[in-house]
């Protein structure tokens, strides 16, 4: 073969890929969430204040059975805090004295 590159039907030997800021068909990048004037950001404020009482986020998703990306995630706002968790770490805090 003179020329291995793959064209997929274009003549100028370009692939029919196209890179966007999706993963794949159907798959995109989550954006966070705008969490700004809503239940959802007290939420995560509360979230966070009572986790800074464990010192560290591993800390904390050693003690919720989570893991360190997760509770990242919770705290800049990616995702929601699930409400489990949110009482879950009150009623920690509140147990350990911390």
């Amino acid at each position: 073969m003179a020329n291995s590159r793959s064209t997929l039907g274009h003549s100028d030997g370009r692939d029919a890929v196209r890179h966007g800021p999706h993963c794949g068909p159907g798959l995109r990048r989550a954006a966070p969430q705008n969490l700004r004037d809503s239940s959802e950001f007290l939420a995560r404020s509360e979230f966070v204040r009572l986790r800074m009482r464990f010192g560290s986020q591993m800390a904390a998703a050693l003690e919720l059975g989570v893991s360190r990306s997760s509770l990242e995630n919770w705290e800049r706002g990616a995702v929601r805090v699930p409400a489990w968790a949110l009482v879950a770490i009150g009623e920690l805090a509140r147990e350990t004295g911390t």
